[in-house]
């Protein structure tokens, strides 16, 4: 689902997919993950997921989060 993003997108959706109880809560999650590369772009996307795994963030909001604090990637 997030591969096409970035192996980090990946990664955090299927263990946002895997370890949420009810499947339909971890499917809405990703589809706002996702929805965050139109507004922030697929660069900065990724990097906050490679964030969000290292520090055990799971949720949309806690990416949300991220990529709204960190600074823009620098794409030439």
């Amino acid at each position: 689902m997030g591969e096409d993003i970035g192996p980090c997108t990946g990664a955090l959706v299927e263990v946002i997919l895997r370890e949420r109880r009810h499947p339909e809560q971890g499917f809405r999650s990703c589809l706002g993950i996702l929805r965050l590369a139109k507004a922030h772009g697929r660069a900065d996307l990724e990097a906050a997921c490679e964030r969000a795994l290292e520090i055990n963030a799971r949720s949309y909001k806690s990416v949300d989060s991220i990529v709204e604090e960190q600074p823009p990637s620098q794409t030439t």
